[in-house]
């Protein structure tokens, strides 16, 4: 299968209203210790915002967007009209890389941001006259900690002590109309990779989709049948497959896309011993690639050590697809062998000579 690639994949994901709603509840509610906010939020009137902006003089114009944006209205908004500035904008980046100029380039998206609303307002835009908030979010999918600035603030002013400082949400009261989170200056990250167990909820389709990314075999198969309840329906298959097939790339657990209708078929008890069995064989797998990868690495280095770098370099090749009982006769050859080449050539035929 043709590698996903982060962007295509998140947007078709998270270009879901059911999706939107669950990642604002669990990272803006829970993660990130702002449940007033959420609740004073009409989830159910998400919708999609303009993820194209305009940027630069009427004569240059250049368009930039961030990877998706989704607009949720405060709950007792005094203003029929849908486009009123009451309300929040939820600006999602996917990044499975580090991005040490991210905060420039959030603050160019908010910017951008406004910029189409001035554009769209015509210049009607008076003294009493209000912004919305933005919200942005990067979801990073990479393998080491996100390690770069959040705050804009950071990149111009490091702190005295060398250290990265951490945007703060702290909403006593839902809102916080003079936080500059919300104006650009900052953006909230979920690190997939870095979620700990007590972080996730088996309601909640977003926590449910990051844990499968990087699945704990103790959990998987009820995360993964849960998941497949809460999504249950038509008009959301095509979502499961995309995640199905989005874990199994991230992670090899095969969740059966090819068997999507047998296992919609079944009850939620039912979906779990489906789900149980491939997380078992998955995991003996994991197990034994781990193993394998330990000798591998013992073997680069005792052969490194016997006969020298160039040695091991030539090693390397031949370790791709060795099986493991080849893999554990090559610790007798280094022994054995007094050259190089003899080792590897032995390798290569798959005894040790004696």
């Amino acid at each position: 299968m043709q590698n996903m690639q982060n962007d295509p994949v998140f947007k078709g994901i998270f270009g879901y209203s059911v999706m939107a709603r669950d990642l604002i509840e669990w990272v803006i509610g829970d993660l990130h210790g702002a449940p007033d906010l959420v609740a004073g939020l009409d989830l159910t009137r998400l919708r999609r915002g303009h993820e194209q902006s305009v940027v630069g003089p009427p004569d240059d114009l250049k368009r930039q967007a961030g990877d998706i944006v989704w607009e949720a209205p405060f709950t007792h908004s005094p203003y029929a009209d849908p486009d009123a500035w009451l309300k929040v904008v939820l600006l999602a980046e996917f990044q499975r890389t580090p991005d040490y100029f991210m905060p420039v380039r959030m603050h160019n998206y908010v910017g951008g941001h406004y910029k189409e609303e001035e554009r769209r307002r015509d210049g009607d835009f008076g003294a009493n006259d209000r912004l919305h908030p933005v919200l942005p979010l990067v979801l990073y999918t990479g393998r080491r900690p996100w390690p770069a600035a959040r705050r804009l603030l950071d990149l111009v002013s490091p702190p005295p002590d060398g250290r990265v400082r951490q945007p703060s949400l702290a909403l006593p009261d839902g809102i916080s109309q003079g936080s500059d989170l919300f104006a650009g200056n900052g953006f909230l990250v979920l690190d997939f990779h870095r979620r700990q167990p007590d972080d996730f909820r088996d309601d909640n389709a977003a926590s449910l989709f990051t844990s499968l990314t990087n699945p704990v075999p103790a959990r998987a198969a009820a995360e993964a049948a849960a998941l497949l309840s809460l999504l249950a329906g038509d008009g959301l298959r095509e979502l499961r497959e995309l995640i199905f097939k989005w874990v199994k790339q991230e992670s090899r657990l095969d969740l059966g896309v090819e068997k999507m209708e047998k296992l919609e078929s079944l009850a939620p008890a039912q979906m779990e011993e489906e789900f149980e069995e491939e997380v078992v064989f998955w995991h003996e797998r994991f197990l034994a690639d781990g193993r394998v990868q330990g000798m591998k690495d013992r073997l680069r280095h005792l052969t490194a050590r016997r006969f020298g770098s160039a040695a091991a370099e030539r090693l390397d090749a031949l370790l791709v697809d060795i099986d493991e009982r080849r893999l554990a006769s090559a610790f007798d050859l280094i022994l054995d062998c007094e050259t190089a080449d003899d080792m590897l050539a032995q390798l290569v035929a798959g005894g040790n000579g004696r």
